[in-house]
């Protein structure tokens, strides 16, 4: 099963429309969730909100929010100490109900780009997800329109890609330490290795094949950019 995370981050413009668009494709017969301004690009793209979140300050056609049944919207205060994008992921259960554990795979759009310190901001609630996700997530994947970004979490199982060969793969723990990361498939590979957050693990490269990651304990980033 696949959810759709549609965030505030799109640009206008044809790489914000093509993002849209794969969106759509995307969200066939997936859940989708959109936070705050995430719903004016659902109205835009012609995606139906199965839930939204937000205190909607960002979102232009306030409308939207206020047409949602009330079982599928969340207004959050406007004065918080967490992003709207946490509390979207506390609500991610509403979504999930009756899912097998590992049968999910969230895709996300929307939380990349704009403001340094939003975009930062994302990344770091999406990784501390990956430490405590729901059971039934398998994977996460944010798109933007300069490269995109997986998690690998141990609780989800090995992280396998078919890449091109020399395709640029970097690998980051941004919260604490990963421990046990084997790699293989890449130009550098390691084998129960230990990853702390700094610069080891930028630019590696695809070899011909699969690529694949696996940990022990902690998570991990990849960034594959276009």
């Amino acid at each position: 099963m696949e959810i759709l995370i549609v965030g505030p981050s799109i640009a206008p413009g044809r790489k914000g429309a093509a993002l849209l668009r794969a969106a759509g494709a995307v969200a066939g017969d997936a859940r989708v969730m959109a936070v705050d301004g995430g719903l004016d690009h659902c109205a835009r793209a012609g995606l139906r909100a199965d839930l939204g979140v937000g205190d909607w300050d960002s979102l232009r056609r306030k409308s939207l929010a206020e047409k949602l049944p009330a079982g599928a919207r969340l207004t959050l205060v406007a004065s918080k100490d967490r992003s709207d994008l946490f509390h979207a992921l506390r609500a991610l259960p509403r979504l999930l109900k009756g899912a097998k554990a590992r049968s999910v795979r969230l895709s996300l759009v929307g939380f990349a780009g704009g403001r340094a310190d939003h975009h930062l901001a994302s990344l770091l609630e999406l990784h501390a997800y990956a430490l405590r996700s729901h059971p039934a997530v398998g994977a996460m994947r944010l798109t933007a329109e300069s490269e995109d970004y997986h998690w690998v979490s141990p609780n989800w199982g090995p992280w396998r890609l078919s890449l091109k060969a020399g395709t640029c793969v970097s690998v980051f723990a941004l919260q604490g330490v990963a421990r046990g990361v084997t790699i293989r498939g890449l130009r550098y590979p390691l084998r129960n290795a230990r990853l702390a957050g700094s610069s080891h693990g930028l630019s590696n490269e695809a070899l011909a094949g699969r690529c694949e990651i696996t940990l022990r304990s902690g998570s991990l980033l990849v960034v594959l950019p276009k």
